[in-house]
């Protein structure tokens, strides 16, 4: 394995650990437990990571070319008079690229995925805890993933189905795949997304009331999902099915558009 580690605190590193109890020696001054532990920023890499071992008999293969981590303004409290835990957390982030795993010896049989790049993000975490009250109450919360140049290469059994879509036979490829979903402590909650293929693009718009006493009564203002540029292959087993169904999926042109609206309970297709 050849490692190359970069550990840097550039800004700023602070770890600080409190530890206050009540004893005697505080008379009837009763001291609450309390832990508090803060980050200011913190950065790792590692660089060309190389594994080859076996697992059950099966051969594993992982290389690097980076990952990359980093995390900024965190802090972790616990309060034992409360018997409440805040965690906070300004930026959160993992970066990979250059990653390939392959499954087995066998050049035919093995499954092989790539990766040009992988990384995902939660931001303005706030997350508050009580154990023993079964309380989980998210105040904000922010999170990205992003997927470039995946090619997933399957066994002989899919070999057809990927060149059914139109792709690659035995690869499944995704060009770029993105989404990104926030929360509020008012309960609004919205989602993005989009995803790139040989296959065709897809893209997806939506915001949400989230109703936390009844999840099922959460409104839904909007859920948009736009399908376009498919291949050909794709666009006529949709035909087919359509056709077999009896149902037509809501087109403009030849783009697929798709709303809902209504609750989560009671989605309703807009016309």
């Amino acid at each position: 394995m050849s490692n190359y580690i970069k550990t840097g605190l550039s800004t700023l590193l602070v770890l600080s650990v409190c530890f206050l109890w009540s004893t005697p020696q505080y008379g009837n001054r009763d001291v609450p437990d309390l832990m508090d532990v803060s980050i200011g920023y913190f950065e790792g890499e590692m660089s060309d990571v190389e594994f080859d071992g076996y697992f059950d008999q099966q051969r594993f293969q992982i290389s690097l070319d980076l990952i990359k981590t980093e995390l900024k303004d965190a802090e972790l409290r616990e309060s034992e008079s409360s018997d409440l835990t805040s965690f906070l957390i300004n930026l959160y982030s993992v970066e990979l690229e250059g990653m390939d795993i392959v499954l087995g010896d066998d050049p035919i049989e093995s499954v092989g995925l790539h990766l040009d790049e992988f990384s995902f993000a939660f931001s303005d975490l706030d997350w508050v805890s009580s154990p023993e009250d079964d309380i989980l109450e998210f105040n904000s919360l922010t999170g990205e993933l992003t997927i470039r140049g995946l090619e997933l290469k399957l066994n002989n059994e899919f070999y057809n189905l990927i060149s059914m879509l139109g792709g690659k036979p035995g690869v499944l490829e995704i060009d770029r795949f993105n989404a990104e979903v926030s929360y509020n402590h008012r309960g609004r909650v919205t989602l993005s997304g989009k995803l790139i293929t040989p296959f065709g693009k897809a893209s997806v718009d939506g915001e949400l009331l989230f109703n936390e006493s009844n999840p099922q009564l959460s409104r839904i203002r909007k859920f948009n999902l736009t399908v376009e540029n498919l291949s050909d292959e794709l666009e006529a087993l949709l035909q087919q099915m359509e056709m077999e169904s009896g149902m037509t999926l809501p087109r403009r042109g030849r783009k697929i558009e798709i709303s809902f609206t209504g609750t989560l309970g009671n989605p309703v297709l807009e016309e």
